[in-house]
């Protein structure tokens, strides 16, 4: 379960509003937000364009948005022993880990967007598993699974142990 600090306990006012992102403009209301905060979510948007469309819109003028996603070269190893063991075997490959937004298209999009004194920072950081299969278990876990549409939803056992093989 998660545990949250009492609202009482801080010194400024807080408001928690918790909404889809594709949707923020139905729940909030225009120049009606100081600062908006989305933690690891970003990265499960359909139209991010669109969402941080919706993000500036609702801001105050000078309004903070702080925002974290997964990007880039996240799951580059999984990603890659999957595609390289689906080529071996099945002769093509099908997404099984979603898309990750590069940095670089980060930044433009928010300016796209109309954000103004952009800051977009990297931290890389480096998690190793003995195998394939206890990331996929923490994955699972985390509830970070594969939402593309229109993938193959299933992977052939040989194919998986294939990508086993390379992860290592």
């Amino acid at each position: 379960m998660l545990h949250r600090d009492p609202d009482s306990e801080f010194e400024v006012e807080i408001e928690r509003i918790h909404a889809e992102e594709e949707d923020l403009l139905q729940v909030v209301g225009p120049n009606s937000q100081e600062a908006i905060v989305s933690c690891l979510s970003l990265h499960w948007v359909n139209d991010l364009p669109g969402v941080l469309v919706q993000i500036k819109e609702t801001l105050k003028p000078d309004g903070l948005f702080l925002g974290a996603m997964f990007g880039g070269e996240t799951l580059y190893e999984l990603r890659t022993a999957l595609q390289l063991a689906e080529v071996e075997r099945e002769g093509g490959i099908s997404p099984h880990v979603s898309p990750m937004t590069d940095t670089r298209d980060i930044s433009n999009l928010l300016g796209r967007a109309g954000f103004t004194l952009l800051t977009v920072d990297i931290d890389e950081v480096k998690v190793a598993y003995p195998t394939m299969w206890e990331l996929l278990e923490d994955l699972s876990d985390m509830g970070e699974g594969n939402a593309v549409i229109g993938r193959r939803n299933m992977i052939k056992r040989d194919t998986i142990a294939a990508a086993s093989a390379i992860y290592k």
